[in-house]
């Protein structure tokens, strides 16, 4: 279902305990993940140092990503995103980390939306 992503750097949001970000890991990409629960993460980084892919879990809110603008190639939200409070305020963290313009793919009907972000770069955003 998802595209080739040896090589690239990704990013899981809500993460829980890492397993979809340990499969994208080892399929190649670098990925970090965040998490707001604790527990999870604990859990993500134990998994992590029994079997190390190099992946950097983090708590953290998605709403306010602890990462610099544009590192990540592509970013995942397994079942976690419907979850999320501020969906334009996290999709616009998204977009910030991003190293390029994407088009996002979901489940309800396609729509033109700015997600709160600057309009020079909203314009290339399609939802």
């Amino acid at each position: 279902m998802l595209p080739d992503v040896e090589g690239l750097a990704g990013l899981d949001l809500g993460c829980g305990e890492g397993h979809n970000t340990r499969l994208l890991a080892g399929r190649g990409a670098r990925m970090a993940g965040v998490d707001i629960s604790p527990t999870f993460v604990r859990y993500a980084n134990k998994a992590e140092e029994e079997h190390p892919l190099s992946i950097r879990f983090e708590v953290a809110s998605a709403a306010n990503l602890p990462f610099e603008d544009a590192i990540f190639d592509f970013a995942t939200a397994f079942m976690s995103l419907m979850d999320m409070p501020e969906t334009g305020r996290i999709l616009a963290e998204v977009f910030r980390v991003l190293t390029a313009l994407i088009e996002m793919i979901g489940h309800s009907a396609r729509r033109e939306t700015t997600f709160g972000l600057p309009q020079q770069r909203a314009d290339k955003l399609k939802c």
